[in-house]
């Protein structure tokens, strides 16, 4: 996973395209873990994305994960503001975050989970319904299921991150362990 700042991104801009579908389970995996990695390396200097969903991941041109959307990464402890709010992605925004309540790092794995629960699904988990549906629907908890054709393992990883209790969501470590695991047995 690559981490580019405006300077740099101007220059990788034309070999970034979509997420194309679909994705090989092993795709799916490495992705996740590149996400993980990532979001673990911001973690790590004491900072939250604020803003991971499917419309700030792309593909590099050496088949990499890229996540864009910095311009609302913040500090832990910071308190969900109307700007945040406002350009917040929708479909991936913790509960928390909706109700405009303290940041944790904990607010990026449940975004996290519903990337992958949407990379997983080809494509959005709330197709078609209006801002102002999803948002009522995630405050409430109320998220699409995994499809039970899925691998076991990895709808547990996703249903873990979604948890509404942002205590109760794992680590960024337990996680990439386990998406490690599962790419390793790939």
């Amino acid at each position: 996973m690559l981490c580019c700042f405006e300077d740099q991104l101007l220059l990788l801009v034309n070999s970034e395209k979509r997420i194309e579908f679909p994705l090989s389970w092993n795709q799916l995996y490495k992705f996740s873990y590149q996400l993980c990695e990532v979001v673990g390396h911001l973690h790590s200097a004491k900072l939250i994305h604020n803003s991971i969903g499917l419309k700030n991941l792309f593909m590099g041109a050496d088949g990499n994960l890229r996540l864009s959307g910095f311009q609302l990464t913040t500090s832990e402890g910071m308190l969900s503001t109307d700007y945040v709010f406002d350009f917040a992605l929708p479909e991936s925004c913790a509960p928390e975050r909706l109700s405009r309540l303290t940041l944790t790092y904990q607010t990026d794995i449940f975004s996290i989970g519903m990337s992958m629960f949407e990379l997983a699904n080809q494509g959005p988990a709330f197709p078609g319904q209006k801002k102002e549906e999803i948002e009522s629907q995630l405050r409430m908890g109320k998220y699409p299921p995994c499809d039970p054709s899925w691998p076991e393992e990895f709808r547990s990883i996703v249903d873990a991150c979604r948890t509404i209790v942002p205590s109760e969501r794992p680590t960024i470590e337990t996680m990439m362990k386990k998406l490690s695991k599962l790419f390793d047995q790939n």
